[in-house]
C-alpha cells in the first residue's frame, strides 16, 4: 500500500475518532459523570493524531499538494471534520487543462496538451505560443 493511501486512511480515522471523542465521549463524561468513553477513545485518537502529523511531515517531501498546503493540513488535525477535507482533496480527480502541471505518485510530472491539429489551431483552442510555452515548461521541470 502506498504511503499516500495510508495517510488518507489515517486522516479519515483520525477525523472519525475526534468526532466520536468530542460528540459522544466528552458529553457522556460531563453529563453522566462517566469518563470511561474518554478513556476508551482518547488513546486511539492520540495515536491516530500523532500518526497523522508524522505522515504529513514525511509526505510533505513527496506530495506537492501536501507541500503547498502543509500548514492547513496540520491545522485540519485539530478542527472537527478538517481531516475529512484533507482526505477529500487528496482524492479529487484531475481535470484536463492545457499546460497544467500534475504531480503523480512517485513524483511523475504530467503536463497535458491539446492536440495541435488544424481544427484546434483554427478554433484558437491552441496556438504556437501555447505549445512553445508548454515545451519550455516541460524542459524546465524535466530532470533529463
Amino acid at each position: 500500500m502506498k504511503l499516500i493511501n495510508v495517510f488518507r486512511v489515517v486522516a479519515f480515522m483520525e477525523g472519525l475518532s475526534y468526532i466520536l471523542l468530542l460528540g459522544i465521549a466528552v458529553p457522556v463524561k460531563y453529563l453522566k459523570d462517566d469518563p470511561s468513553f474518554v478513556k476508551m477513545l482518547g488513546m486511539p485518537h492520540g495515536l491516530l493524531f500523532m500518526g497523522y502529523v508524522a505522515l504529513a511531515l514525511v509526505l510533505r517531501v513527496d506530495n506537492q499538494w501536501i507541500k503547498n498546503n502543509f500548514l492547513a493540513v496540520l491545522a485540519a488535525s485539530v478542527i472537527p471534520f478538517g481531516t475529512f477535507v484533507v482526505e477529500y482533496n487528496l482524492n479529487k480527480k484531475m481535470y484536463f487543462k492545457h499546460g497544467e502541471t500534475y504531480i503523480l505518485p512517485d513524483n511523475i510530472i504530467l503536463i497535458p496538451s491539446y492536440h495541435p491539429s488544424p481544427r484546434n489551431v483554427n478554433t484558437k483552442l491552441i496556438s504556437l505560443k501555447m505549445m512553445t510555452n508548454l515545451f519550455k515548461k516541460a524542459k524546465r521541470l524535466s530532470t533529463i
